[in-house]
């Protein structure tokens, strides 16, 4: 018997799993996934905090982004939750400038969000702390779409530039936040002597040295071009699209800090949580300036509202407790078609986060997908709303979001993961049509009504 802590997931057949998962196009909406790396060490045994600057003490576990949020992650948190935009979400001089990779169409209340060519796996820019923030709060409430979820949270905000509180829970794996000046510091500089660090347990650079880094360049769609441990992307040495000195891929320069964080120096400075004055914590240095701010001894704000092309972000989280339900990837205590949307958007976007290795393979793939379906769950494609019933309930479903790609997923129809609603989550449904133990065997009539209901939809959204 299944737990009642379980709702009702998906069971895919190995036929559906042979189904291409295709990549979303490039409008692009929730849900989204992040990497992320475990910062151990509570409580830094040796040196709590590097003693030349006193940033580094953290007493507890956590986990931090392995990458920068990039374009694509921030274009599909925009399309969920600004089709209106009153908190300025989206900064009109992202258009302005090349090394912006997000653009807008459409007008108030329909406002769509895309990546440019090139763009989508670059760090985004020219957002502020308080976008950061949102952003955290959306994806601690589960990632929800029109427009909800955004101002309260981790952070409670009283209007577009002005919070009340920052309410954090270490023991809920389901807040996202950004990291604290220490927190941001630790990911990046500190590796104990134990462990092959520095003498005092901190790097002077985040790429596990005290030596100077060598300079990035950049190939023409702007992933790093000489790759190395000690390489950053700082001094405008990534020449790409025109531009002196550019933002690249995250990840490409190869550069992890002790914890397994790209990108901790140089492409984009990060935000921290960390209120300093009027202003926000800065760190990490950008692809345009000088060695001197890579430094963990270089200290950088500015006012919580300023966006720029050198300025961008990456998120921390609480680490899961072991033994957690299995599957559950969003922390509310059930496994469900939101957790299924995790899943296969972690899968069609190459996720290596361990959280969602449920076959303890090292490899996110359709393996740890029928796992979580055969072992844990138990139902089959089609189930849209997880009664275990595949009936007209389902099919009515899948045809009011036939041909979609955006917010579509397990319960639109989204059968095979693909990002869309099309012929072969039909297909799916078709074949299983008729399970569970209170619907009865379709007939041909009830069938070709299916494909009727369908055929009407096609033609109404031509």
């Amino acid at each position: 018997m299944i737990s009642a802590l379980f709702r009702r997931s998906l069971w895919l057949p190995a036929a559906a799993l042979l189904l291409p998962l295709v990549v979303a196009p490039a409008t692009l909406a929730g849900p989204i996934t992040m990497d992320w790396v475990t910062v151990g060490n509570a409580g830094n045994a040796g040196n709590a905090a590097d003693p030349t600057t006193g940033f580094g003490a953290v007493s507890y576990e956590y986990r931090i982004g392995t990458y920068e949020v990039t374009n694509a992650q921030y274009a599909a948190f925009l399309n969920s939750a600004a089709a209106s935009d009153p908190n300025g979400l989206y900064s009109t001089n992202i258009v302005s400038n090349d090394r912006g990779g997000i653009t807008r169409t459409g007008s108030d209340g329909s406002y769509a969000y895309s990546v440019r060519e090139n763009m989508g796996d670059k760090p985004v820019n020219y957002v502020s702390w308080y976008d950061a923030a949102r952003m955290s709060n959306w994806m601690t409430n589960g990632q929800p779409s029109g427009g909800a979820g955004t101002e309260t949270g981790v952070y409670t905000f009283t209007g577009v530039t002005s919070i009340s509180a920052i309410t954090r829970d270490l023991s809920n794996p389901s807040q996202v936040f950004i990291p604290t000046e220490d927190e941001w510091y630790k990911a990046a500089y500190h590796q104990p002597l134990a462990r092959g660090g520095d003498a005092d347990d901190y790097w002077l650079y985040a790429t596990q040295s005290n030596a100077v880094p060598t300079v990035a360049s950049a190939t023409s769609i702007g992933d790093v071009a000489n790759p190395g441990q000690d390489v950053v992307n700082y001094l405008a040495g990534a020449d790409w699209n025109g531009l002196n000195g550019n933002v690249t891929t995250v990840g490409s320069a190869g550069s992890t800090s002790f914890y397994g964080a790209f990108d901790m120096n140089g492409n984009v400075w990060e935000w921290n949580e960390t209120q300093i004055g009027s202003s926000r914590g800065l760190r990490g240095g950008s692809f345009s300036l000088f060695e001197g701010v890579l430094r963990s001894s270089d200290r950088f704000n500015s006012f919580p509202a300023f966006e720029g092309s050198s300025f961008g972000f990456r998120l921390a989280s609480p680490v899961p407790e072991p033994g957690g339900l299995t599957g559950d990837f969003n922390g509310d205590g059930f496994v469900d078609a939101d957790d299924i949307d995790l899943l296969t958007a972690a899968i069609r976007t190459g996720s290596t986060d361990s959280l969602f290795d449920i076959d303890g393979s090292a490899i996110i793939d359709a393996a740890d997908l029928t796992e979580m379906i055969t072992t844990i769950i138990g139902t089959l494609p089609g189930d849209a709303n997880l009664d275990l019933n595949i009936d007209l309930f389902d099919l009515s479903l899948l045809a009011a979001n036939f041909g979609d790609f955006l917010d579509v997923g397990w319960s639109e129809g989204d059968f095979n993961g693909s990002g869309e609603v099309n012929l072969a989550d039909l297909s799916l449904l078709a074949t299983n049509f008729g399970s569970g133990p209170s619907v009865p065997t379709p007939t041909t009539a009830s069938l070709l009504g299916l494909a009727a209901a369908i055929a009407l939809r096609r033609g109404m959204s031509c």
